[in-house]
């Protein structure tokens, strides 16, 4: 597979943003370049233990989801089944080892077996006794760990359903909640009152998941809802006051709006009925976009600009659209030039968009007609280049299939697949981690899908650890604001000029979060130079920084 032949259109930005969207929806729906290759190759996973490498052997995985069997409510630490929502990866204890927080939506999903939800501490440290707490009951959605009080703790700011919009906008059972995380010892010292005292608790709203943005130094929250029959309560922005409550954003997103060729006016727009996005650097202007999406919907997605005037108010402007339809996005810099490019996975096929300064780039790898639910990218085989892992829904409630995607580095991609037959529920998501700090990335794999409770769409948990020999470096950020470096762009410049781009976006993609730490794969290279460019536009540069190693950089 290549995408080397990819069409390619020279347009400028204030060109195409007349057009309505009409260029990407050839990009969306044309095979933009033949890429048939070798037929993939397939492996199975039947039981605990079993292993798999990519095509092209550089990097293999170990099927160890028995040290996520979970704790039912006699203690006893068992397969799970049932429904499955939130993966969410974050530091909850302080210690540095990522720390993992599975909800499983509602109690009823597990005939009441188990708990309704998991937060466990350091799984990679003590894979086989690790500890672990319950958080919150009932119609739990996606969570975010965030430092929202800027103590330096992270709590975790879960979203409710609302009663699949049905909630009375005064039900607390419909209000979002934060759970309070004490270091020493670690409880649940938080409620929905402390979200309501906080200003998100955003009652009726058929929460789905957090995205979280820097705006003039400070945290912003786009709080991502289902939309309700009634059209109230859907996604919103809310921003943190000097005082650390939150109030609604009155940013205003504008589009245009074209009647007749040449007569076109600029109109407010509505964000609310989207219940998708995804916030990346889509210039060098050091703002945050925004793009916003929706799964199964005719609506064109769209990418709004961001830009600030000189008392600091943001406003977001229209930039163009393009048909998605797609659970998931990701936003990487696969062939290291320095640009993002936003990657999403739908029945046509793999599709790749970049906004490269005043031209835009379309391609895609055509696929067999599958259902993708989930999709992640990072440095599988830490060989400087950024591979695709997709997620895809089993067709007549059959086994999950994973498609692993291989970066050659010069626009090819070879494929692997598996097929695990253990689990056969329905398909959820996947997030990406080193949960064991070994320097590879692992994978986790949900598949007992959340809003549907019927036995036949009851999973669990698969782990699939991560194994390659080349060299790596995982990059901390700290900033004086607690947010992990949120809205950073972090560089690093191996001997030979490579050049490998991440972005601190809290590794927030649909209901689910990656770790936040960035991972970089290195190949052979032993030393390297950082830069990171923090979201207020100030640079520190690192030389020298020695490979295989957990490196902090502070602002």
């Amino acid at each position: 597979m290549t995408l080397n032949d990819k069409a390619t259109w020279g347009l400028s930005l204030t060109e195409y943003r007349t057009m309505l969207g009409r260029l990407f929806v050839l990009a969306s729906y044309l095979a933009i370049a033949a890429l048939m290759a070798a037929p993939a190759a397939a492996y199975t996973l039947s039981a605990g233990g079993s292993k798999f490498c990519a095509i092209d052997e550089s990097v293999c995985f170990e099927d160890v989801s028995n040290i996520l069997h979970l704790p039912d409510l006699t203690g006893e630490r068992i397969e799970y089944k049932g429904q499955t929502w939130s993966i969410s990866w974050g530091d909850a204890n302080g210690n540095l080892w990522p720390d993992l927080y599975l909800n499983h939506h509602t109690e009823r999903s597990t005939n009441n077996r188990f708990p309704t939800s998991h937060l466990i501490y350091d799984l990679g440290k003590n894979p086989e006794t690790w500890e672990f707490l319950e958080l919150g009951n009932g119609d739990q959605h996606s969570a975010l760990f965030i430092d929202l009080d800027m103590d330096g703790n992270e709590e975790i700011f879960e979203l409710i359903g609302g009663m699949s919009g049905t909630a009375a906008f005064g039900d607390r059972n419909s209000m979002s909640v934060i759970h309070k995380l004490d270091r020493d010892p670690v409880s649940d010292s938080e409620s929905v009152e402390g979200a309501i005292e906080t200003g998100l608790a955003y009652p009726g709203a058929r929460g789905r998941y957090a995205l979280p943005i820097v705006r003039n130094g400070e945290l912003s929250l786009l709080l991502i809802n289902a939309p309700r029959k009634d059209g109230l309560a859907g996604t919103a922005l809310f921003r943190r006051t000097v005082s650390g409550t939150f109030v609604r954003d009155e940013s205003v997103f504008t589009t245009t709006e074209c009647t007749l060729p040449g007569l076109c006016k600029d109109v407010e727009f509505n964000i609310g009925s989207y219940g998708e996005a995804k916030a990346f650097h889509a210039n060098d202007d050091n703002l945050v976009d925004l793009f916003f999406y929706g799964r199964g919907s005719t609506n064109p997605g769209r990418l709004f600009l961001a830009s600030v005037d000189a008392e600091g108010n943001h406003s977001y402007r229209n930039s163009g659209g393009f048909i998605v339809d797609s659970n998931d996005i990701s936003v990487s810099d696969f062939n290291n030039d320095g640009n993002f490019e936003l990657i999403y996975a739908n029945s046509n096929g793999i599709n790749f968009v970049s906004f490269n300064g005043d031209n835009v780039l379309g391609g895609m790898i055509p696929s067999e007609k599958r259902i993708p639910v989930g999709l992640v990218t990072g440095d599988l085989n830490n060989d400087k280049y950024l591979d695709i892992v997709v997620y895809y829904r089993a067709a007549n409630d059959g086994p999950f299939n994973v498609s692993v995607l291989m970066n050659d580095g010069s626009g090819g991609f070879s494929e692997s697949e598996f097929v695990d037959e253990k689990n056969t529920g329905d398909a959820r998501n996947v997030s990406i981690a080193d949960y064991d700090l070994d320097g590879a990335l692992d994978l986790i794999f949900s598949d007992g899908r959340g809003d549907v409770e019927e036995a036949k769409a009851y999973g669990g948990y698969t782990l699939l650890k991560g194994m390659t020999k080349n060299n790596w470096l995982q990059v901390d950020l700290v900033d004086p604001q607690m947010l992990r470096g949120l809205g950073a762009r972090v560089t690093v410049t191996t001997s030979d000029g490579t050049r490998m781009l991440r972005g601190q976006y809290s590794g927030v993609h649909s209901e689910v979060q990656d770790f936040k730490r960035l991972h970089f794969g290195l190949g052979d290279s032993t030393e390297v130079t950082v830069l990171v460019k923090w979201a207020d536009g100030t640079e520190t540069v690192v030389d020298r920084v020695k490979a295989n190693q957990i490196i902090s950089v502070a602002q």
